[in-house]
Order: structure tokens, then sequence, then C-alpha cells
């Protein structure tokens, strides 16, 4: 498999672990010390822990997403995936966002295991959506 296959897989599984409420995966797949930019417009935020995660499926977070037209680049042992994402996500305690999303993420090749480093997320405005 070349990096781009081995990194889409990776991000093919991470979106899948998501929608599953897949702890174990997420955790695996996530590059210790990672963070993010939600959809909550509020600062850098720390990824999860195991016990976080755990405790935010618990209390109701719940993904239906789909990644659609994404573009990966790889750079040594470095990647960067930008696209789309699109679906539900419910906030635990239960307030439910439904849309588009421009999603970029980056992958780090850890001991030759790609992993999330970081992921950005931003509203995508009506005008721009197209399936």
């Amino acid at each position: 498999m070349t990096a781009i296959q081995t990194v889409q897989q990776a991000q093919t599984e991470f979106i899948a672990a998501l929608n599953q409420g897949d702890v174990a995966t997420l955790v695996r797949l996530n590059q210790p010390g990672g963070n993010s930019f939600y959809l909550d417009n509020d600062l850098l935020f720390p990824d999860p822990t195991q016990s976080e995660w755990e405790g935010a499926f618990a209390a109701g977070l719940h993904y239906a997403i789909q990644s659609r037209h994404e573009e990966i680049n790889v750079f040594g042992q470095c990647a960067v995936v930008t696209g789309y994402l699109a679906g539900t996500i419910t906030a635990p305690g239960g307030g439910t966002q439904r849309g588009s999303w421009r999603s970029s993420s980056v992958w780090i090749n850890t001991n030759g295991t790609w992993r999330n480093q970081h992921v950005h997320l931003s509203p995508l405005f009506p005008r721009h959506i197209s399936s």
C-alpha cells in the first residue's frame, strides 16, 4: 500500500470509530499530545483521554457523519487530510448539530502507524454545499 492509501485507511477507520463509539480505536489512532479546534468556536482543545471518550459516549455523544471530497498529501512522516464532513453530531446531554463542515487533519507516522495529531473543523455555509 502507498502512504496515501495507508493514511486514507486510517482516516476511514477514525471516522468509523467516531460513528460506532469505538473508544479503543479512537485512542489507538490519536497521537499522544494531539489537539483540535471543534465546532464550538472555543480555544484549542486537547484530545480526549480514554476515560473522557468513554464518559462522553456514555453521556450521549453520538456521531453519524460521512467524509467527502478528501484530499491527502503526504510529506515524509506527516500527512494532511482535507475535505468535508456531513451528517449529525449529538453532544453529551443532547444538543444535535446537523450539517456540513470543513475538515482538516494532520497525521503523524509513529513507528509505522499513522496517528491523528490535530483536527480543525469549521462550518460550511450553504452556498458551498454539494453532494
